[in-house]
């Protein structure tokens, strides 16, 4: 299975980074709402998409470490806004 993961802070353009990976590239499943990385998906899909603003916290330490979280084979996008 590919998955992506998408977070990031709230209100920083995760859902509109996850609605352009859709609109880009092929994909078998997709959350429509957060869902965790940590969280099995219902069903086996060959590529998934899911995000979740709120775990940018809690996964700092794991990307801090590697990118892929530690051979779970997830790339992670983080997306980031400034006040203006």
């Amino acid at each position: 299975m590919k998955h992506l993961h998408v977070t990031g802070c709230g209100r920083s353009g995760t859902t509109l980074l996850l609605e352009m990976m859709r609109a880009s590239f092929r994909c078998d499943e997709s959350s429509q709402h957060e869902r965790s990385i940590l969280e099995t998906p219902p069903t086996s899909p060959s590529t998934i998409f899911t995000k979740h603003p709120g775990e940018v916290a809690s996964l700092r330490p794991l990307l801090a470490a590697d990118l892929n979280l530690g051979g779970h084979g997830c790339p992670v996008l983080t997306t980031t806004a400034t006040a203006g």
